[in-house]
């Protein structure tokens, strides 16, 4: 607002007292005005237009087969790591089809060597400290439980991985999840579309995770006798996430015959990461008092 100059004369003056006071009343409304409440549209794949409903069927699906999540948190500058990888390997050879690995290089011993890609991710990193206390790497997230006998979701002892897994594999799952992906060659655009379909009833709170995994990625690796190999194969690495790390809300009653479909959108997909062998895993899991994984499952890309 543009202010009077000051006039001689009563009048003037109080003109000028007048103006100056309902301009700093204006201010005054300017700072005391409401804010809404921040929205969350579940992460940066939610865009205006894409699919997102739920619905109530009648008819209830028969649960689908539990599978398990093994996130394991892992860095090109650790030397064990590869012990690690080898036994989320054998664990997934023990169990076909029903283990989603996803390596998380997290910040700390996953700086690239010069001239090597950066597989580190931001959300990675979130999911660490969300899951923390870390003891080491490699560590590994189970089904993100805390199972009898332990204190932690992340296990740095390899030994019990796959003790852990079978304990995990035993589990049933209160919801099924399918994925669909639209790949565009020609953009590099992703489309993922998810229908949940809840079969058992859950009361507390359920995220929904959407990640990217780009699998057989070459880099520099330190080994466990301290050597360097230059032409390691990084498999199942987390490169970016459709939803915020923790995963969006899922709002609605959740009780069988429940059905959400969501659509994310992925635009302009980073040139290097190579089409053949990316995957988009999702994941349902709990956000209140447990951060167990519910279910799991991933989709090649094309």
């Amino acid at each position: 607002m543009r202010m009077l100059p000051l006039l001689k004369g009563a009048r003037n003056a109080k003109l000028f007292t007048l103006s100056s006071a309902l301009f700093l009343f204006l201010i005054f409304l300017s700072s005391c005005e409401e804010i809404g409440p921040n929205i969350d549209l579940g992460g940066p794949g939610r865009e205006a237009g894409l699919i997102d409903t739920t619905y109530v069927l009648t008819t209830v699906e028969a649960p689908q087969t539990k599978k398990v999540l093994l996130e394991d948190f892992t860095g090109v500058r650790c030397k064990n790591c590869p012990l690690g990888a080898a036994q989320a390997a054998s664990i997934l050879n023990t169990y076909p089809g029903r283990i989603v690995i996803v390596a998380q290089h997290s910040r700390f011993l996953a700086e690239p060597y010069p001239g090597n890609p950066d597989l580190r991710a931001p959300e990675s990193q979130e999911l660490e400290t969300y899951l923390a206390p870390v003891l080491g790497k490699p560590s590994a997230a189970i089904d993100r439980r805390i199972f009898s006998g332990e204190t932690a979701i992340l296990q740095p002892n390899i030994n019990k991985w796959a003790n852990l897994a079978s304990q995990a594999i035993a589990a049933t799952t209160p919801v099924n999840l399918t994925i669909q992906n639209t790949w565009d060659a020609t953009n590099r655009n992703l489309k993922v579309t998810v229908t949940l379909h809840y079969t058992g009833t859950e009361t507390g709170d359920n995220r929904l995770s959407i990640m990217i995994l780009e699998d057989n990625v070459e880099s520099h690796q330190v080994q466990p006798n301290d050597e360097i190999d230059t032409n390691y194969v990084q498999r199942h690495v987390m490169r970016t996430m459709l939803t915020n790390f923790n995963g969006e809300l899922l709002t609605a009653e959740r009780a069988p015959g429940r059905v959400f479909i969501k659509e994310y959108l992925l635009e302009n997909i980073d040139a290097s990461w190579d089409a053949d062998e990316l995957e988009v895993v999702a994941i349902v899991s709990r956000s209140a008092g447990s951060f167990e994984v519910l279910q799991v499952d991933k989709a090649d890309v094309r």
